[in-house]
């Protein structure tokens, strides 16, 4: 019997199992196709971690925003 990758949870099974027997997701059955669905699992990873950072930057954003709009009021009281 061959053997393929899972491409969802990595392990080796039967390339002629349709679904893993560990993980329960559809099995892949080359290479290439594991190749591509961890690539496509990082990129997506990597969105999600971009859109948290984002969403951080913009609250420090209106932070730092907020704290100028003071120091521009306290430089204006002192004129």
């Amino acid at each position: 019997m061959k053997f393929c990758v899972c491409g969802h949870c990595g392990r080796s099974i039967f390339k002629e199992f349709v679904f893993c027997p560990w993980c329960g997701v559809k099995a892949v059955k080359t290479q290439a196709e594991y190749a591509e669905s961890r690539a496509n699992m990082f990129l997506i990873h990597n969105d999600e971690e971009r859109k948290v950072q984002l969403e951080a930057m913009g609250k420090r954003i209106i932070e730092l925003e907020q704290e100028l709009n003071v120091l521009v009021l306290s430089h204006e009281m002192h004129l």
